[in-house]
């Protein structure tokens, strides 16, 4: 990257961020950064997304209303 950026290119990098609660309750910021990698043949198409990584499911107790879906 640091080459990259000496040499006139653009540095391009990729952030994403979920909020995350622990089994102990406490809740935290899960982060993840990737640098974009060019494969062969592909250079035309954009760099896939991270998905999120699972999350617990919240109580029935959490929810104050009455819909049933």
């Amino acid at each position: 990257m640091v080459t990259k950026v000496k040499s006139g290119e653009p540095a391009k990098i990729r952030i994403a961020c979920w909020d995350r609660t622990a089994k102990s309750g406490i809740d935290y910021l899960y982060a993840r950064v990737d640098i974009p990698q060019k494969r062969d043949g592909d250079s035309t198409q954009p760099t896939p997304q991270p998905t999120p990584p699972k999350t617990e499911e919240p109580h029935s107790a959490d929810f104050d209303d009455d819909i049933p879906f």
